[in-house]
């Protein structure tokens, strides 16, 4: 019998997938363990991890002498959309970076996990 340790990460990441079977009442998600919270905390989650990458890939892109700011390439030079646009993404991940700071440091009674 093998242990679970000695699997590769491949054939691991298939057994923990969860069972496709209409007979389950397993949500068929591709990350299982985020179906348990709520989707307002999923959003927050992202738009930080959004504004983070994009932090980082910003200061890159100044310390090499080149513009590496996703959002900006993304919005308003490739899709040609108003600054607005672009502008009011940066609000949105300001606001959720704010609401992921209450919920991280406890500052309002936030759960992100469903009752």
């Amino acid at each position: 019998m093998t242990k679970k340790k000695d699997i590769p990460f491949f054939k691991a990441l298939l057994y923990n997938l969860p069972k496709v079977s209409h007979l389950t009442s397993t949500p068929l998600t591709p990350f299982p363990h985020m179906a348990k919270h709520k989707p307002m905390c999923l959003v927050v989650s992202l738009l930080v991890i959004i504004g983070a990458v994009n932090w980082g890939l910003s200061g890159l892109g100044m310390l090499i002498g080149s513009n590496l700011n996703v959002v900006n390439l993304l919005l308003t030079q490739t899709l040609h959309l108003p600054v607005a646009v672009e502008s009011i993404i940066y609000l949105l991940v300001g606001l959720a970076g704010l609401a992921f700071g209450g919920m991280y440091f406890g500052m309002k009674e936030c759960s992100c996990e469903k009752k």
